[in-house]
């Protein structure tokens, strides 16, 4: 189990390595299930 947050087009060194590491874990995963907490809806990051 990988659980990621991944930061869109960050130039940090390490925030592109963990990026293209769950990149590789997606390409690799038989299956993907994406959760969302419905109660608290969206919020900021």
């Amino acid at each position: 189990m990988i659980l990621v947050g991944i930061e869109i087009g960050s130039e940090d060194f390490m925030t592109a390595e963990i990026a293209n590491q769950a990149n590789i874990a997606i390409d690799l995963a038989d299956v993907i299930l994406f959760l969302t907490d419905i109660k608290q809806g969206v919020t900021r990051c």
